[in-house]
C-alpha cells in the first residue's frame, strides 16, 4: 500500500512539475506553450545559474543556427576544412618518406595508410560541414540539451524554495 501512495505522490509530482517545462521542438523554444526567443533563453540561463556547459551549449546553438543560415559562411568553413586536411595528408606522406629514408619500415606504412585515409575522408568531412542540414543537426542537439539543462536547474531550484 506504501509502494502506491509512493507511486502516486510521484506522478502528482511530476504532473505539477511537467506544467512549467521549456521544450524545444524544430528550431524554437516554448513554455508553458508560449514560444521563448533566444534572448529569453539567455534570460532563463542567467536566472537559474545553470552553468557553464549550459552556456556553452547556448553558445554552439546560436553559432550552428548562424551558420545554418549562411551559405557564405558553410562554404568557408568547408574550403578550410580542404586546406587543412590536405595539409595534414601532406605531411603524412613526407613523414611516410622521412621513414622510408630511415629504414623504419612499419613507420612508413603505418603513415602512408593514415594519408591515404585522410585523402578519402577529406571530401566526405568537407561536404558534410557545406551542408546546411548538418549544421541544422548541430543546433537542435545543442538546443535540445540546454533545455534539459534549463528544466533541470529549473526544478532544482523550486525545490530549494
Amino acid at each position: 500500500m506504501k509502494l502506491l501512495a509512493t507511486i502516486t505522490a510521484l506522478l502528482l509530482s511530476f504532473s505539477a512539475f511537467s506544467q512549467d517545462l521549456v521544450e524545444y521542438n524544430d528550431g524554437t523554444f516554448s513554455r508553458n506553450g508560449e514560444e521563448l526567443s533566444i534572448q529569453e533563453v539567455e534570460q532563463l540561463t542567467k536566472e537559474f545559474k545553470v552553468g557553464l556547459y549550459a552556456k556553452y551549449l547556448l553558445y554552439n546553438g546560436k553559432r550552428a543556427n548562424n551558420i545554418a543560415n549562411n551559405r557564405l559562411h558553410r562554404y568557408s568553413v568547408a574550403v578550410i576544412y580542404t586546406g587543412i586536411g590536405g595539409l595534414a595528408s601532406y605531411n603524412l606522406f613526407v613523414m611516410s618518406a622521412v621513414a622510408n629514408y630511415l629504414d623504419w619500415r612499419v613507420l612508413e606504412k603505418t603513415l602512408y595508410g593514415l594519408g591515404v585515409v585522410s585523402i578519402a575522408s577529406i571530401p566526405l568531412l568537407t561536404i558534410s560541414v557545406s551542408r546546411q542540414e548538418s549544421w541544422i543537426k548541430r543546433r537542435d542537439d545543442s538546443f535540445i540539451r540546454l533545455a534539459e539543462k534549463l528544466n533541470q536547474a529549473e526544478m532544482k531550484s523550486e525545490s530549494n524554495q
